[in-house]
Parts: C-alpha cells; sequence; structure tokens
C-alpha cells in the first residue's frame, strides 16, 4: 500500500507541478549511486533481522527450557530501551570508525546478539535482545546520516527511498523466518536473520565503499 501510494504522488503530483523530468532523473540518479544504494539493502537486511527476531521470540520464549509466562514475553520489549543508550553514543562511535565503520559495528553488535539467544539460559533472551537492540540504534543513526553523505541533490527523495526499503525489510522480516522456524524451529529464525544482516555488512564492504560520480539534477523551470 505505501509503495501504491509513493507512485501515485510521484506520477500525478510530480505532473501537476511540471516536474516530471526533473523528477524522474532525480529518482533515477539515486539508483545510479552504488553507496546510496548500498545502504538501501543495508537497511532493507538489518530492519528485516530486527523485526524477524523480535516478531518471533514471543514463540521461543513461551516454550522449552524457558516457558516465560505472557508477562515476562511481554518484559522482553523493554530491552528496546537501549536503543536511547545507543543512540547516544553512536556519535563518539561515528568519530572514530566514519558512517560505514559504526554501521559495521551495529551489524556485528546485532549479530552477536541473535546467536547468544541459541544458548539455552532464560537471561540469555534478555542479553540477546538487549545486544540486538543496541546493534540496531547504532547502525539506523549511521544510515540515516550517511545518506547525507554520498547524496549531492535531492537529499529528501534518497531518505524516503531508504525508508521504503527500511520497512519493506521489516514487513519481509516479518513474514519470512516464520517459514523457516516452522521447520528448524528457532535455529531457523537465527539462519534466517544472521544470514541477513551478514549481507548488509557484504554491501556495507563491497558496495559502500565504491566511489561514485555525483550526478546533478537538470531543473525544469515552468
Amino acid at each position: 500500500m505505501t509503495t501504491l501510494v509513493s507512485l501515485l504522488i510521484y506520477f500525478f503530483i510530480s505532473e501537476s507541478t511540471g516536474q516530471v523530468k526533473s523528477g524522474k532523473q532525480n529518482f533515477t540518479a539515486h539508483f545510479k549511486n552504488l553507496p546510496l544504494l548500498s545502504t538501501f539493502f543495508i537497511g532493507f537486511s538489518h530492519f528485516f533481522a530486527f523485526v524477524g527476531f523480535f516478531n518471533y521470540l514471543p514463540f521461543y520464549a513461551s516454550g522449552p527450557p524457558f516457558h516465560y509466562t505472557v508477562t515476562q514475553t511481554s518484559l522482553l520489549y523493554l530491552t528496546y530501551i537501549w536503543g536511547i543508550v545507543s543512540s547516544l553514543i553512536t556519535g563518539m562511535v561515528s568519530g572514530r570508525f566514519g558512517r560505514r565503520g559504526t554501521m559495521a559495528v551495529g551489524h556485528l553488535v546485532g549479530a552477536s546478539g541473535i546467536l547468544v539467544t541459541l544458548i539455552p539460559s532464560p537471561y540469555t533472551l534478555i542479553i540477546g535482545a538487549s545486544i540486538l537492540t543496541l546493534g540496531q540504534f547504532c547502525f539506523q543513526s549511521s544510515a540515516t546520516a550517511y545518506i547525507t553523505d554520498v547524496v549531492t541533490h535531492s537529499k529528501g527523495a534518497a531518505t524516503s527511498l531508504y525508508q521504503c526499503f527500511f520497512y519493506l525489510g521489516g514487513s519481509l522480516g516479518a513474514w519470512i523466518p516464520g517459514i523457516l522456524c516452522r521447520h528448524f524451529n528457532w535455529s531457523g529464525v537465527v539462519i534466517s536473520t544472521v544470514g541477513f544482516i551478514l549481507l548488509a555488512l557484504s554491501s556495507n564492504y563491497f558496495l559502500g565503499g565504491k566511489r561514485n560520480h555525483p550526478v546533478r539534477s537538470n531543473q525544469v523551470h515552468v
């Protein structure tokens, strides 16, 4: 639905303001920007993992060997508060490692948090969820800032595209890990979520550092 509305706005509102050519040039130019395209995929992959983890965590926590009650399972979501801490320290980490380096730290921290939950202890779910949240917000703060570093025009459009990919990843993350969970239990969720984080890390390494020749838009005045 979000994609459909976005397309309607793009084709009809742009046309009514007489900026069709400019809009299309800006739109296509963003997809020629490899560092930006990499960031789109990174956002897609990492939020896929985050949503997939927390969406199926209650089923894992309520079963053996944990047997969490409904109240205890609900309290696991209080680990989101670590996002505040992560956002505060991301600036310091970014100053030392750079935007892409900070995103990589977020990937590794997040994947580590998911893997911790494979240890059969009631406390590992709390620890793992907290670590994943730290990694998620560390990556997210850096990714949105990185967009402004690699885009020379239409930064609002680039950020909007990033949000589309980001939430699309979250939508699929709420579905696909469940298929693997049905066949491989929690290990299936871990494999799919960590796998996508590794894809994000690979995209960051191989595409994020590619130099892109800035493509500036040709404004059409009416």
